[in-house]
């Protein structure tokens, strides 16, 4: 699932809390559908960042970690909607353990329990462009270069995601900013699940990392994470 549409679950599960006309608009469908009117709060959304990291447990992960991502440098990439809009996340931005809207950190925590080292990325939530994808493809593939090499002069090997969106993305652009723009970036785009799947010992095919567009398998065998 994709972040926006995780979103646009919390979003309106937030509306119709908050909001007299959403509640009516639901209450309509139901009744049109002859079924019962859904009630705010019945049905939780969770981010798989906010699950691995409280429902599964920084514990638990560590325990299952065979191997581990000895020290591959990564820069993670959150994306400009993890955090937005920021009045639907009541529990963010309140010290401890709470994720932070500015500074975002669940997957870097994460990724260091399981063997990584976090660089210092300055766009961890820049947009990459993706909506403009279809409109202004050029404007896409100059927005994700921007991230690419900022990710590269952070010193990454990886840029780690968590937005199918984001990703599929990262990864047609790099592509892009090679033929059109004569820009190439070597850093490899691969999804958190992915890292810490092989950092748990699964295999890189079993984790699905042949299917990316970019090829990384050569680089991870490399890196002895394999």
């Amino acid at each position: 699932m994709s972040l926006e549409v995780v979103l646009q679950i919390v979003e309106a599960e937030y509306d119709i809390a908050n909001k007299q006309e959403s509640r009516e608009v639901v209450e309509k469908i139901s009744a049109k559908a002859d079924h019962p009117k859904y009630e705010a709060g019945q049905v939780e959304t969770i981010h798989a960042l906010d699950w691995i990291k409280f429902g599964y447990g920084e514990e638990e992960l560590k325990e299952k970690i065979k191997g581990g991502l000895k020290g591959l440098k990564v820069a993670n990439y959150y994306g400009c909607m993890y955090t937005r809009p920021r009045h639907i996340f009541p529990e963010k931005d309140q010290g401890g353990e709470s994720e932070s809207t500015s500074k975002p950190h669940y997957m870097d925590d994460l990724l260091e329990i399981a063997g990584a080292v976090n660089v210092e990325f300055p766009m961890k939530t820049a947009c990459c462009g993706g909506a403009h994808t279809l409109s202004d493809s050029d404007m896409s593939t100059k927005l994700v270069l921007n991230i690419l090499e900022a990710a590269e002069a952070a010193g990454a090997e990886v840029i780690a995601t968590e937005c199918p969106t984001c990703h599929s993305g990262l990864e047609m652009h790099q592509i892009r900013a090679l033929k059109r723009l004569s820009k190439q970036t070597n850093v490899k785009v691969i999804y958190f699940t992915q890292l810490l799947g092989m950092a748990m010992g699964l295999s890189p095919r079993k984790v699905g990392l042949h299917e990316n567009v970019s090829d990384s398998m050569k680089f991870v065998k490399q890196k002895g994470i394999a």
